[in-house]
């Protein structure tokens, strides 16, 4: 068990209500995840909750959807080159808490996009690694618990697996770095639109066949 997941035990506690997103932010944001070797254009769709998540090349073209139920928690992966998807593992929460991560509020502001954001870091002793939160608050209440999935699984928004204790907020620019400053990746939020969005997106293709391991 990965010592930063431990964390997010705080957040099972918590009573149910605070998990759903009905009535709360619908529609669709665009990240620009960047690591040392790659650049991804991810697209969050929000309904409820069902959460997609889009891998986009640079052509404009969808590559990989996630498609996440949060009230199930359920992760199922779509590649719409090969019309396959399969059930992506998300392991059982943690049981307990670590003294190797620490959670930092600061005071420090910051103006990203018009936004007045808010300082947020994740120090985790055992992985040597610091992240760095700007949030703003706002109805992101699907946040909560789409992180807590994401923590517990394989896919390019891992990185968000430590935002903390993060009910209504969002982080619009994401910072991760060793302990020596040097980053590693970072995740951008260049677009917020709030909008109604159809069911079908949430649902698997038709015609797409399971791909079993």
């Amino acid at each position: 068990m990965k010592p930063w997941l431990k964390i997010l035990i705080i957040l099972a506690v918590l009573p149910c209500r605070v998990f759903s997103n009905v009535d709360n932010f619908e529609g669709k944001i665009k990240i620009l995840k960047e690591g040392v070797y790659d650049t991804i254009q991810l697209v969050i769709s929000v309904k409820g909750d069902a959460v997609r998540i889009d891998e986009v090349n640079r052509h404009n073209a969808v590559q990989l959807s996630y498609l996440i139920n949060l009230k199930h928690e359920t992760i199922v992966m779509v590649s719409h080159c090969n019309k396959v998807y399969t059930e992506v593992v998300v392991r059982p929460a943690a049981n307990d808490l670590s003294s190797d991560v620490e959670f930092i509020r600061t005071q420090n502001t910051m103006v990203f996009n018009g936004d007045r954001c808010v300082q947020w870091r994740v120090r985790d002793r055992a992985r040597n690694t610091e992240l760095t939160y700007w949030v703003v608050p706002g109805k992101y209440n699907f946040m909560k618990p789409l992180v807590d999935i994401l923590s517990r699984s394989d896919t390019p928004l891992s990185i968000l697996g430590y935002f903390p204790m993060n009910g209504g907020y969002l982080p619009m620019l994401t910072v991760e770095r060793t302990i020596f400053r040097k980053i590693r990746a970072t995740a951008t939020v260049v677009d917020i639109k709030s909008q109604k969005l159809l069911d079908d997106i949430f649902a698997i293709p038709l015609g797409f066949r399971e791909c079993r391991s």
